[in-house]
């Protein structure tokens, strides 16, 4: 969906918050905030080889967003695909010991999918400063079913993750829908002995 590009960072006004990024072909370094950055807990410097998405703000300038360390792991990145392959593992587990029907598992790729597609959309729409998803669709999608395609979404595309209010409804949907999942699982292991 977008290309990432290579350069590294050649200006870093950490009093600020704010550098440059000159690409990897020579070209005009290109502005970032620390906002921008998809690892925050570590702090850019110069020399730094990063990643990131170009875009134009308002003006038509040039910006770097979704900007990677390319030399810091993304162990995050890895726990949250995890996390998702594990549970996709056993909604597959289950749905082949008949705990749950195969139109479950085909719920939550859906969801999933449709809800990954929705934060990229909201993420575009925030740079442009256009038309915004509501947040109670989006937490209505990871209710029924979309919370791992939120999580994977959140985590590339950097959307939704600082505001504490929403974090705290999205933790809130994930949890009730797990919560309907064990109980529908717990009926049919009793209803099956």
């Amino acid at each position: 969906m977008t290309i990432q590009r290579r350069g590294t960072i050649t200006t870093w006004k950490d009093d600020k918050g704010f550098g440059f990024i000159t690409p990897n072909d020579g070209k005009t370094p290109i502005f970032f905030h620390v906002s921008d950055l998809v690892y925050r807990h570590t702090r850019p410097s110069t020399n730094m080889t990063v990643l990131y998405t170009l875009i134009h703000d308002v003006q038509h300038r040039p910006r770097a967003i979704n900007v990677r360390f390319v030399n810091v792991s993304g162990s995050q990145t890895v726990i949250t695909l995890c996390i998702v392959s594990i549970f996709f593992l056993l909604l597959v587990f289950a749905t082949r010991i008949n705990l749950i029907t195969s139109y479950i598992l085909m719920l939550y790729m859906f969801s999933s999918g449709i809800t990954y597609g929705l934060y990229a959309l909201d993420k575009a729409s925030a740079i442009q400063k256009e038309w915004r998803i509501p947040e109670n669709t989006l937490h209505f999608l990871v209710l029924v079913g979309g919370w791992p395609g939120a999580l994977i979404a959140q985590e590339y595309y950097r959307h939704k993750t600082v505001k504490e209010s929403y974090q705290a409804q999205f933790w809130k949907m994930i949890v009730g829908n797990l919560a309907f999942l064990i109980g529908y699982i717990c009926l049919q292991i009793f209803s099956n002995t």
